[in-house]
């Protein structure tokens, strides 16, 4: 089992998260 750093999982969890923030903007505004 693969271990990762808390800080790997939080950029992860941030990056992913603004991703999904930019895809449902895009979705309501159109």
């Amino acid at each position: 089992m693969i271990r990762f750093p808390v800080h790997n999982w939080l950029f992860w969890y941030l990056t992913v998260s603004s991703k999904v923030n930019l895809i449902t903007d895009t979705i309501l505004t159109s």
